[in-house]
């Protein structure tokens, strides 16, 4: 069995693979001849600039709402209720410390008119390096007796600041608190103020073709209902580059022979299924190709708790 390596850069693609996208993000590589007898492949390096943004103000179909934009609500005497939002500023990285004092200079800007009385809300937002979560004070004036309030946070915003774990098939999380004067909301879980810690790589052609024996997932992004084809850490702050290698070049993915003449790759970030954009830059990843010569095969099963199959191919 021989082997070819491509040495792929999405800046020299032509073509986007994804309507609306850049080729940059979404290259579609097309090969300069055909490649017969392919029995396998594998993406063996990666080089990723992190210059995606965690939050954008992309509209969540689930929803219809922004994917930046918090809904806020204060009920009072169990009769009257007033509603607010506020967005935080989209296509941007946080810290955890600009985060927090984002949410805090929203939340404190907000007058409802309850009873026809202007209702403001001192606030502050802090994080604990800690914890890993978010604490936000807020004391309503004036007070109202059997105050409730409500955040109501897109998916996105719920796992920044740690209201939502990454395998919830929530679209929105809602937060409510009753308090006699004060309330404290505390994130539920560690936040990911920036951002998942891993990205998939993803092609439409490859995942057709090669079965993913991986769990299937929550939100179909695992699994051989999803077009990931190899997972990639994140391992810098925004304006870093990533750069991994497998540490398995010579195992790959294989099923039946097929033939290479084009093929797509994209980004997505943790368990989102929406393709990155990388804000006019590209990526670089290398692709070992496993081309079929004279081969004997020999399969040899895992045992049950694993449930899968290695198999192993030679020279002959």
């Amino acid at each position: 069995m021989d082997y070819i390596e491509f040495d792929l850069d999405s800046a020299v693609s032509t073509q986007s693979s994804i309507p609306e996208y850049s080729s940059l993000d979404a290259p579609l590589f097309t090969m300069g001849r055909q490649i017969q007898n392919v029995v396998g492949f594998k993406i063996i390096e990666t080089t990723i600039p992190t210059s995606y943004y965690t939050l954008t103000d992309e509209i969540n179909k689930e929803t219809n709402y922004a994917r930046n934009r918090v809904n806020f609500a204060i009920l009072a005497g169990g009769t009257n209720s007033v509603y607010s939002y506020f967005d935080l500023t989209p296509n941007k990285n946080y810290t955890a410390t600009e985060l927090a004092a984002e949410i805090q200079s929203k939340i404190g800007t907000i007058s409802l008119p309850l009873f026809d009385i202007p209702t403001t809300i001192i606030t502050t937002c802090t994080y604990s390096t800690s914890t890993g979560k978010f604490t936000i004070t807020m004391t309503p004036t004036p007070y109202w007796p059997s105050m409730e309030i409500r955040f109501i946070f897109d998916t996105t915003v719920a796992q920044l600041l740690g209201y939502q774990l990454p395998n919830s098939t929530d679209q929105s999380i809602l937060v409510s608190q009753i308090s006699s004067s004060t309330f404290s909301f505390v994130s539920s879980y560690v936040a990911l103020a920036s951002g998942p810690n891993y990205l998939h790589i993803n092609s439409k052609f490859f995942s057709t073709i090669v079965k993913n024996y991986l769990p299937q997932g929550p939100l179909g992004t695992v699994g051989q209902t999803n077009e990931a084809i190899c997972q990639v850490p994140v391992l810098t702050n925004f304006g870093g580059i990533s750069c991994w290698q497998t540490a398995q070049p010579d195992s790959f993915n294989t099923q039946n022979l097929f033939q290479l003449e084009k093929f797509d790759l994209y980004l997505t970030l943790g368990t989102s299924k929406i393709p990155l954009k990388l804000n006019g830059l590209s990526w670089q990843c290398k692709i070992r190709v496993f081309i079929e010569t004279n081969t004997v095969s020999r399969s040899m099963a895992g045992n049950v708790d694993q449930s899968r199959v290695v198999r192993m191919i030679g020279q002959t």
